[in-house]
């Protein structure tokens, strides 16, 4: 096992955004931009698309290279570590060395620079202890004050039990912990801590903040942004 690998997942179906993944920005498709920053790391030895469309099989023909894995493994309720476990097999079954390291580039991120993809491959190789590395975005507001729907719609504070004032959730944003989201912008993973554990990430799982400008797309209206961004 040896190596640094550069996958990037694109099915070919997109519930909130059609087509997103190859959907023009910029003058290329969406899915480009992370081709062309993996390839842009020397250290990342190969890059790989992981997809169910020969579409897009096409379209990155001679960028990168191409795993197409069943459409079972592309619809809205597959989770990532089907297709890892997938790629991890394809590896195996063509009798290929397995990398040491994963970079998990998402399409929907197509702003990140390969400074910051260094920055988290290097982070991760100085922590021998660490499982994996994950990209966060600070959340505006501490998820600690965030409401779930309870029963005949009433709204209940998400950690009601863990506090005895039953409404902790007006207190003051300072006196809540930071909270982050998982974004798109780079995972890096050890591929020893998935075979292990059947896991992605593992239980010693290394946050780097993403900056304030890397801009993830999940909607039509955060698409329109970037496509103004570019034009602007």
């Amino acid at each position: 096992m040896s190596g640094i690998i550069g996958l990037i997942p694109a099915r070919q179906n997109s519930k909130r955004i059609k087509n997103k993944n190859i959907r023009m920005l910029g003058g290329k498709p969406l899915l480009m931009w992370s081709i062309e920053v993996s390839r842009m790391i020397k250290d990342i030895e190969r890059t790989i698309v992981s997809t169910d469309s020969s579409e897009i099989a096409e379209i990155v023909e001679g960028h990168a290279d191409v795993i197409i894995r069943p459409k079972a493994l592309a619809s809205d309720k597959s989770i990532d570590i089907e297709y890892i476990l997938h790629f991890i097999e394809y590896y195996k079954l063509h009798d290929m060395i397995l990398p040491e390291y994963i970079v998990l580039l998402r399409p929907t991120t197509p702003f990140r620079t390969p400074q910051i993809v260094k920055d988290a491959i290097g982070t991760l190789q100085r922590h021998a202890n660490a499982t994996s590395l994950r990209s966060v975005t600070l959340l505006g507001e501490s998820a600690y004050k965030s409401f779930k729907i309870a029963k005949k719609g009433y709204l209940e504070g998400i950690l009601k039990k863990e506090y005895r004032d039953p409404e902790y959730h007006n207190w003051p944003s300072q006196m809540f912990p930071k909270t982050y989201k998982g974004d798109g912008c780079v995972d890096v993973l050890r591929t020893d801590n998935i075979l292990k554990t059947n896991t992605m990430y593992g239980d010693k799982m290394l946050a780097m903040v993403s900056p304030d400008d890397t801009c993830e797309i999940d909607t039509e209206l955060e698409f329109n942004y970037l496509e103004w961004v570019i034009s602007s």
